[in-house]
């Protein structure tokens, strides 16, 4: 499957989520295809939950950027944001089943199980979702790679 057809299909959704606070999100122009072998729909519900935690975790007028590349082996897509960033010691726990690591910031956070399943979803399609973040304040970077089919 190529994922520009996941990502064409859900932008809509993401770009209104992110309507609702005013935030500038970057969609790529992907002119390449992201070949994978792989569920359409886990897939979406991956990128979904990754993209709407970066609208849910960044401020009113703030942004998120999606970017993808094509790599010898594998497709990488990142969804950066300018939101309230995760505390480096806590990077690999926000993947744990019922993390709510932002609870204090936004008391709708979910159940905290949205990272924890992208994640397994991802270890099944033999992909992996790191988060990458400089602190407090100063946004957050999630990276997903998927091998190249």
């Amino acid at each position: 499957m190529d994922l520009r057809t996941v990502i064409n299909a859900t932008s809509d959704a993401w770009l209104s989520i992110a309507a609702v606070k005013r935030q500038k999100m970057q969609i790529p122009d992907m002119p390449f295809p992201l070949t994978v072998e792989g569920d359409a729909d886990r897939l979406a519900q991956v990128l979904t939950n990754v993209v709407t935690n970066a609208s849910k975790f960044t401020t009113e007028g703030g942004s998120i950027d999606i970017r993808t590349h094509v790599e010898d082996r594998s497709v990488r897509i990142e969804i950066e944001d300018s939101g309230i960033g995760i505390d480096p010691l806590m990077l690999e726990s926000i993947f744990h089943l019922y993390s709510q690591e932002f609870s204090n910031f936004n008391r709708t956070s979910g159940l905290g199980i949205g990272l924890a399943l992208a994640r397994r979803i991802l270890e099944l399609h033999d992909g992996t979702i790191t988060a990458h973040s400089s602190g407090r304040g100063l946004g957050a970077r999630f990276e997903i790679t998927l091998p190249r089919h």
